[in-house]
């Protein structure tokens, strides 16, 4: 006969099925019942973080548009820059920018997980963001004033140093956003990557309709720079958002759950290490050897059965507080061994892709404006839009089916050093003058170069995270990623200056003999001259810049 009359058997299936099981019933029910509940926990819990993160996703790129819009809208003026100040100018600029990107990722690198062992890891990243795009806004708020405030030969120097500024913050916003990007599903890199390509849009929106010309009123410039900090705020608010999430909170915790049972396993080791010296120093110490030292060997075993015992229990207790609160994780996959040099080792196919890719972006973009046109267009300017968007166009399609030579991360790698092919045709394009020139090949060779580096960018963030097994790991994974973009970025915007400096490419202006002193600075000095003359293009891009340090 049941132990329970039929009444109260279907209470208790009630009960089990809304995951509150009586007490009565928890003690009758057997162990291997009860050991389900948390597995249908986890369950629902999975379903209910994959909804939360599908409805935040978008933010990614609010997120990544807001700390990147400031250097694409100063970046977009390129023809200016060649225009007034020599192709070379343009160079400074990719440089100043780029350049405090290797020193903060390295900083990150090193003192990231201790700050987040201190302060919690939502604390940590909550401020590291916030205080970066607050220093933005605050510079985009200033920049407007600089020609009021300083002379004429000192504003190039002030710009320099306000782009270093900038580069810092954008560059340590990043490495914190891909840490945490990297602890979500791989769907959320490819809206974090898609973001980061998204400031052009605005930029074009707002020169067309500000109708920014080299007749720009004062106030059209203040404009273009209040809201552009505007954008930024909005990314920040965004970063409130996701930070916040159930999502971001739930990893978070797992994350910081690890660096916790990292730190438990070593104080463990530590008393085990310092009590088996004891024990061996107690029977060395004995003469007899015998009955003490068996004595102190059943303590000994005794303590240790003891110490083993509570690992345990608190291992079993972590891994069951890991399957009820979701993402599937055991004890083996709260990833103790997964530090950072094991990270380094699992990824490195990765690394190496993301290293080449965006080398070979960078230092190319850094030489358009030496670019010839074989016509009347400002080649340059449609160069650099047409990298910025095909790279946008290129990051989103890493959500279609992917094909069979690009499966995994060795395949990144192998595609990485085919695609420098390209590169090689490019300078090929502007260092020989026997190349025939066309306006439509140059230009079709950037858009595929480009759309190949959003693609294979993804695919190595992606393919990073998707390589670990914890959260800890995962964001370990996202800050080596950046710290070789970083590398990546400085390696080639040193070699800019260096090859700019070299003068290996002829400069278009001075080839076409239109690069005379007088047409780049006026006898005064002075940097800005009318700039009736320039091309349409030209104007529109030159008061953006000419608003600033006029």
């Amino acid at each position: 006969m049941s132990a329970f009359p039929e009444e109260d058997n279907v209470f208790l299936e009630r009960n089990l099925r809304d995951e509150s099981v009586s007490d009565h019933y928890a003690a009758e029910t057997s162990w291997t019942d009860r050991l389900e509940q948390p597995k249908s926990k986890a369950i629902n819990k999975d379903i209910d973080l994959e909804e939360a993160v599908n409805k935040i996703n978008y933010l990614w790129v609010l997120i990544s548009c807001g700390y990147m819009v400031s250097w694409t809208s100063i970046g977009s003026l390129i023809s200016y820059f060649k225009a007034r100040q020599g192709a070379d100018f343009y160079v400074k600029l990719y440089f100043a920018f780029y350049l405090p990107g290797l020193p903060m990722s390295l900083l990150q690198q090193r003192y990231d997980e201790d700050i987040d062992r201190r302060m919690g890891s939502a604390r940590a990243f909550m401020l590291r963001v916030t205080v970066g795009m607050g220093v933005k806004i605050g510079m985009l708020f200033f920049m407007p004033f600089v020609p009021s405030l300083f002379s004429q030969s000192q504003i190039p120097t002030v710009m320099l140093l306000c782009l270093v500024v900038m580069g810092t913050m954008t560059w340590m916003i990043h490495g914190t956003a891909c840490q945490l990007c990297s602890m979500f599903p791989p769907s959320s890199t490819a809206w974090l990557q898609t973001g980061f390509r998204t400031p052009e849009i605005y930029t074009v929106v707002m020169v067309s309709a500000l109708g920014l010309g080299a007749k720009a009123t004062e106030a059209h410039v203040f404009v273009f720079y209040f809201v552009t900090a505007a954008v930024v705020g909005v990314g920040t608010l965004s970063w409130f958002v996701v930070a916040r999430s159930k999502p971001a909170l739930h990893y978070f915790s797992l994350k910081d759950e690890t660096y916790a049972l990292r730190d438990s396993k070593s104080k463990a080791e530590s008393a085990a290490n310092e009590e088996r010296s004891s024990l061996l120093g107690n029977q060395s110490n004995n003469k007899s050897g015998g009955s003490v030292g068996g004595q102190g060997s059943a303590r000994g075993q005794g303590s240790s059965g003891s110490g083993s015992s509570g690992s345990q229990g608190y291992s079993n207790r972590t891994a069951e507080k890991c399957q009820v609160a979701g993402g599937g994780q055991g004890i083996a996959e709260l990833g103790v061994d997964e530090t950072k040099e094991m990270v380094a080792q699992v990824i490195r196919p990765c690394r190496v892709a993301i290293f080449l890719n965006i080398w070979s972006s960078i230092f190319t973009a850094a030489f358009f404006a030496y670019v010839k046109p074989a016509g009347n267009r400002d080649t340059e300017v449609i160069l650099y839009f047409v990298r910025l968007f095909s790279d946008l166009v290129g990051r989103p399609l890493a959500r279609l089916p992917r094909p069979w030579f690009l499966k995994t991360k060795d395949n990144l790698v192998v595609v990485a050093w085919v695609r420098l092919l390209l590169m090689a045709v490019f300078f090929a394009y502007i260092a020989f003058d026997w190349f025939p020139k066309n306006d439509y090949f140059v230009v079709g060779l950037v858009c595929v170069f480009s759309v190949l580096s959003g693609y294979l960018a993804v695919l190595s963030y992606e393919y990073a995270a998707a390589s670990l097994q914890t959260k800890a790991g995962q964001s370990m994974a996202g800050t080596l990623m950046n710290s070789t973009f970083q590398m990546a970025a400085f390696i080639a915007v040193l070699m800019g200056v260096i090859v700019s400096e070299l003068g290996l490419f002829t400069d278009p202006l001075e080839s076409d003999g239109s690069g005379d002193d007088d047409d780049l600075l006026t006898a005064e000095g002075d940097l800005y001259p009318d700039t009736s003359s320039v091309a349409s293009v030209d104007d529109n891009s030159s008061s953006l810049f000419s608003g600033e340090i006029r």
